[in-house]
């Protein structure tokens, strides 16, 4: 039989058209921060230190193991196997040590681990409120499709009682997992994240695949106005320009398309 190995790339192309993750997804954000994407082409991947919920990112550690457990682990970290029956018979009489290595290497893990946090919908009144200055501020949506190596791959976060359960010695992609997980507090925000190794800080972003910019209801004209210059200025032609209206009938958020003579 014959495999077919796919492209991270092809995978969220796979993944969109299959329904499992959204085409679009967006960024909540202040009128300053949307000015920076937009200028510098690019996104910001945060490390989970920076996030302002101090139970974000949390996991539990699952402390049964075995001795096998840990000699396999010993060798994916170049321990010469000479050496691997002292220190696992070491660890076994102290199992503070290794309960110790274990924090450490899910702490250094995590710390090289970028993040980016985006919603499923553009008119969630509680993200506009807190993320987007009370509607001074901006949402932006995303063209998955438009660059998917930039968005490789969105996880969808699972909203939790208790805090994920991990076997780091087993599978130390768990942490990866493990990040995708927040309090049921955060359920409403419909989050979804992409999470990437060795990625921290601004990553470029393809003009085209900043499909909307969506102004809040309280930017005024010349907010729109700087946007619109800031779009042509850094060449997004096909950017839309948009802004949120209140419903005059529910609580609801209406996204308008903004015409320019």
């Amino acid at each position: 039989m014959e495999y077919i190995v796919l492209k991270n790339e092809e995978l969220v192309r796979l993944a969109v058209e299959q329904g499992q993750i959204p085409r679009y997804l967006y960024k909540y954000c202040t009128f300053d921060i949307a000015l920076k994407i937009v200028g510098n082409h690019s996104v910001h991947f945060s490390t989970y230190d920076l996030f302002n919920d101090p139970f974000d990112c949390a996991m539990r550690i699952d402390p049964n193991f075995s001795k096998d457990d840990w000699e396999t682990y010993l060798r994916t970290q170049g321990v010469d196997s000479a050496g691997i029956e002292g220190i696992v018979k070491d660890l076994a009489e102290h199992p503070e040590k290794g309960a110790e290595i274990i924090r450490k290497s899910i702490e250094d893990t995590k710390k090289i681990i970028g993040i980016l946090c985006l919603s499923d919908r553009p008119d969630n009144l509680l993200l506009w409120a807190h993320y987007a200055d009370q509607h001074h501020g901006v949402c932006l949506e995303f063209d998955v499709l438009a660059d998917p190596a930039a968005f490789c791959i969105p996880k969808k976060v699972s909203y939790d009682d208790a805090f994920p359960v991990i076997n780091y010695l087993r599978d130390q992609s768990s942490v990866v997992d493990a990040l995708s997980h927040k309090s049921k507090d955060w359920q409403v925000e419909g989050e979804y994240r992409v999470i990437k190794y060795n990625v921290t800080g601004l990553q470029a972003l393809k003009p085209e695949a900043l499909s909307k910019v969506i102004l809040g209801m309280k930017c005024d004209d010349n907010n729109i106005d700087t946007m619109l210059q800031a779009l042509k200025r850094n060449n997004y032609p096909n950017t839309q320009l948009c802004q949120a209206h209140r419903s005059d009938k529910e609580y609801k958020v209406l996204v308008n398309k903004l015409s320019f003579n």
